[in-house]
């Protein structure tokens, strides 16, 4: 009974879900929906990194004299 007890506490947490509205889910449940918020945190992940990846392909300079205007290049084309 403790391991379940520590799987459901460790379950709401990453869930970010409160005891009464996991209460009435089964085990099966709750795990399903730690594998769609694990799949949808590996999404996300995926997403930054590439955004990450295509603003580090932009070079910006700045105009002297005129910090308001900026000019940006794309280094691969």
């Amino acid at each position: 009974m403790g391991q379940v007890k520590a799987y459901l506490a460790d379950a709401l947490e990453r869930l970010q879900m409160s005891y009464d509205e996991v209460s009435g889910m089964s085990l099966l449940e709750l795990n399903e929906l730690l594998e769609q918020r694990e799949n949808s945190l590996k999404l996300a992940k995926t997403e930054i990194l590439e955004q990450i990846k295509q603003e580090q392909e932009w070079d910006v300079d700045t105009l002297k004299n005129r910090p308001s205007i900026c000019i940006a290049t794309n280094k691969g084309g």
